[in-house]
């Protein structure tokens, strides 16, 4: 589930009005991460009040596997098949 932290950094980056941030969109809703309902309320106002752009932008930036040992171990099966040929890939990434 992406994270209101790291959206809210998201959105800094991108020079999102600081009053659009802070009055009307949620981002302290739930620090801890493990309540959906908050995501939900986020998602419902950015989509009120940002362009399809800046919502593209910001969501881009919340994709899973960027640490951690799932991006381990797909880094690791980059480098082992790297140059086999796409069949092979395909196979051994069924395994």
């Amino acid at each position: 589930m992406p994270s209101l932290l790291r959206i809210r950094k998201t959105m800094i980056k991108l020079n999102i009005p600081p009053e659009i941030m802070a009055k009307k969109i949620p981002l302290y809703a739930d620090a801890s991460g493990n309540n959906p309902v908050p995501m939900i309320a986020v998602f419902d106002k950015m989509d009120e009040l940002l362009t399809k752009e800046q919502r593209l932008a910001i969501m881009e930036q919340q994709g899973c596997s960027k640490g951690g040992q799932r991006d381990a171990d797909c880094k690791a099966f980059g480098k082992k098949y790297s140059g086999k040929p796409l069949a092979e890939k395909v196979a051994a990434n069924k395994k």
